[in-house]
């Protein structure tokens, strides 16, 4: 019996140790991410690039800051919606719902869904459109 469960308490943390290494990787990965995306914005010219970045760096955010995601997010749908790109406002839409959805404010991301929904629906965006409406179920759940 003794040795049982010293075996039991050697792979526990074996385990520990292996799920904290997964944690600093997932870390590393996206703070290198997140400064290659940075550095393309600098350099990306407004239009839809920048609000795929700009996008892609909310996705990349909400995973770990609200906030950031949030006003990154933001600054998507701002430039999306002076381009009139319809991917772009969807997907910043979306990042903003889930932003408000994470928050427990689910008025506010209840209103980007439904916003980012109405863009999409009879488009060639089928996707995005299935990502949004996904979302918003997820707020009924809550």
């Amino acid at each position: 019996m003794g040795i049982f469960i010293s075996l039991n308490k050697i792979y526990s943390v074996k385990k520990t140790v292996a799920l904290l290494i997964t944690i600093c990787v997932a870390q590393v990965c996206f703070a290198q991410n997140k400064e290659a995306l940075v550095a393309k914005l600098k350099n990306a010219k407004q239009d839809t690039a920048k609000s795929n970045i700009l996008n892609e760096l909310s996705k990349d955010a909400i995973k770990n800051q609200s906030s950031e995601g949030l006003s990154f997010g933001k600054q998507a749908q701002v430039l999306s919606e002076k381009t009139d790109y319809i991917n772009g406002m969807a997907n910043a839409y979306s990042n903003i719902g889930y932003c408000f959805l994470l928050e427990n404010n689910y008025d506010s991301a209840m209103y980007y869904f439904n916003k980012g929904i109405l863009k999409t629906t009879n488009t060639k965006h089928k996707s995005i459109n299935s990502e949004l409406l996904n979302r918003k179920a997820a707020v009924f759940y809550y």
